[in-house]
């Protein structure tokens, strides 16, 4: 039993370099808001903002941090550690 991906590429009907280049796109956008988040949430925002508020940011770098590594994942790039820098 093949993945659905897997189907996709034996039937041509998505070209392997443009899908590549779509998830490297989605990786770059998702590492971004990963960055941006960190940032927001070890400055002053977390002791100014109310607490669900901040709650909801965090949520949203866990999903970013989760996409990430599924794209990760799929482009045979070994995911990154925390807080580092990524190199592209």
């Amino acid at each position: 039993q093949f993945p659905a991906a897997a189907l996709i590429y034996r039937q041509g009907l998505v070209d392997p370099a443009e899908e590549r280049a779509r998830l490297e796109k989605d990786l770059g956008e998702a590492r971004a808001q990963i960055d941006r988040l960190e940032k927001l949430l070890g400055g002053p925002f977390t002791e100014k903002a109310p607490a669900e508020v901040v709650q909801k940011e965090r949520d949203k770098l866990a999903a970013y941090r989760e996409t990430a590594t599924k794209l990760e994942g799929q482009l045979n790039i070994p995911p990154t550690t925390r807080g580092s820098k990524r190199a592209h």
